[in-house]
């Protein structure tokens, strides 16, 4: 028998969290709560930690909830999800699986989904991906999974109609939400294996000041460390993509256990706020590595002062020719020449698009006009 609790406001030092619970009378307790919210912190004890919607479990949230089940004496932690879908932070689900499909001990993994290649109006691989199907999931609650409302089945809606319907679904989503499949680990890249092959040097000049970037695609399929070295003579460095890795096959570990072997020698580590490696700096500062966070303001001012230095004569001049030849057709002066005016300076570049980048998020159009009077200049 057990009792059920109405939710009860929990506080602790930071954070107020509602927390529905089931208490069973032998004083046994099923917790639930929004782990993204913080649920989780400050509590201990627990034996069993299940994380479900694990393809959008974060570092954070898990880091958060991990310390739970600590002195546990057998802990178990489940992870239940879906394949993730592009964008997705899945990365502690996506380690969980590569672990598991690594033979790392201590992991049980099981994955319900049809068989590779397969047809999609196959309704023997519905069942191999779906165990309810079709008694509790029906066929319709399977081809309902697309873009168009399915309609109501009466005598002029014929089954062959609905599975046209199917097609208006984008076949990679129709796997990964009605069949289970994962994307494939395969990714495209701009520049080819070959490519960058091609362009080793056997014996670079590694002599200088050392620093490491890190970034990630919006999508999230593959995280790469690059290095600069700032040789000390003649002004010259040295850029190169250092470390590139799939993080649906690998992870990101290693690029943390990387990081940590190299700082201590490096003059900065740096990742952009905006780049989703951002998700890999808990763990860096959990092993004391000082991470440079770049703000995009701050490279906006930099960028649109070094395209004036550089493009700046080049467009008065254009613009000159244009005005001298528009002059000369419309008055038949040829002799006029345009002279053109002195270079706006750098640094006034740079304060003002610095005073008017706090409206950069408030309102886009206002900066895109403040950006083309600042260029025009």
């Amino acid at each position: 028998m057990f009792r059920l609790f109405a939710p009860v406001q929990l506080v602790d030092d930071e954070i107020d969290q509602l927390q529905q619970e089931i208490r069973f009378n032998n004083s046994i307790l099923i917790a639930f709560g929004a782990r993204e919210h913080g649920f989780g912190r400050g509590l201990h004890g627990a034996d069993v930690e299940v994380f479900d919607e694990a393809q959008i479990l974060t570092v954070r949230a898990l880091d958060n909830l991990v310390p739970v089940i600590n002195t546990a004496p057998d802990q178990l932690v489940v992870f239940l999800g879906n394949p993730p879908m592009p964008g997705d932070p899945s990365e502690v689900f996506a380690d969980k699986r590569a672990n598991a499909l690594a033979g790392v001990a201590g992991v049980a993994y099981a994955e319900l989904s049809t068989e590779p290649g397969c047809d999609l109006d196959d309704r023997g691989q519905w069942a191999r991906a779906n165990p309810s199907y079709p008694k509790r999931t029906s066929e319709q609650s399977i081809l309902r999974l697309r873009k168009t409302p399915l309609p109501i089945l009466d005598t002029h809606h014929t089954l062959q109609s609905i599975l046209r319907l199917r097609k208006t679904l984008a076949e990679d989503a129709f796997r990964r939400e009605a069949l289970g499949v994962w994307d494939t680990d395969t990714v495209l890249a701009a520049i080819g294996e070959d490519e960058w092959a091609h362009g080793n040097v056997q014996e670079p000049n590694m002599d200088g000041r050392v620093s490491f970037g890190v970034d990630m695609p919006p999508d999230r399929p593959m995280l790469s460390i690059a290095v600069a070295i700032k040789h000390d003579q003649g002004g010259t460095a040295m850029v190169n993509l250092q470390e590139y890795a799939d993080v649906r096959a690998q992870g990101t570990a290693w690029a943390v256990d990387w990081l940590a072997d190299k700082w201590t020698k490096a003059s900065a580590i740096v990742i952009d706020s905006m780049s989703p490696a951002m998700s890999i700096v808990p763990d860096l500062v959990k092993r004391h590595v000082h991470v440079t966070v770049t703000n995009a303001r701050d490279l906006l001012v930099e960028l649109v002062a070094a395209l004036v230095d550089s493009y700046g004569d080049i467009a008065a001049t254009a613009a000159s020719e244009w005005y001298m030849q528009v002059r000369a057709r419309n008055t038949g002066d040829t002799r006029y020449r345009g002279m053109l005016g002195e270079g706006f300076p750098s640094q006034a570049v740079q304060d003002s698009i610095r005073w008017k980048a706090g409206v950069l998020w408030d309102d886009p159009e206002m900066m895109y006009r403040f950006l083309h009077n600042a260029i025009d200049r």
